[in-house]
């Protein structure tokens, strides 16, 4: 019985191929790179996270990469716990090496339940615009933009979807 499939073999390889080709996009690695800086946060690995951040990382507050690390380090030893809840609006690629994502973060002072009634849950809200740059395989962050959250950031791709 062996030797009778064995000639399949070839003609199911492709196919079995085929399955396992799922081309990992730049916005799919730009929106795993966020989720990755979502979990360090959370988990208190501030050197993680400052490593996202690119060397020539700059802002619309003047900024540059050393503050901005030291900004996210005296965060996370600040608060005993951190909470986010981080949804990726869309991300669009201004370049195959660069993209921006637009992001609605919840920064919550406890850890969100679907038990917990709404008027309970204290959390910050803010929607970043986020832009990364492909260095040598590492989707790292060069520029980022924020502001509070308005209603209207919700009504589209907001937390709900």
């Amino acid at each position: 019985m062996k030797m009778k499939m064995t000639w399949a073999l070839p003609l199911l390889l492709p196919l079995l191929l085929i399955g396992c080709g799922d081309e990992v996009t730049p916005e799919d690695q730009i929106r795993e790179r966020i989720r990755q800086g979502e979990l360090a946060a959370e988990a208190r690995k501030s050197m993680e996270v400052a490593g996202i951040v690119s060397d020539d990382y700059s802002d619309d507050h003047g900024r540059a990469a050393k503050e901005l690390k030291r900004i996210i380090i005296g965060y996370i030893m600040r608060h005993k716990q951190i909470h986010l809840l981080a949804r990726v609006q869309k991300v669009e690629m201004a370049s195959d090496t660069e993209g921006t994502a637009s992001v609605l973060m919840g920064m919550l002072s406890q850890q969100g339940n679907d038990q917990l009634p709404l008027p309970q849950i204290r959390a910050d809200l803010y929607r970043f615009e986020l832009t990364f740059r492909d260095e040598g395989g590492d989707w790292n962050l060069i520029h980022a933009s924020w502001r509070r959250a308005a209603p209207d950031d919700f009504l589209d791709g907001g937390f709900g979807s």
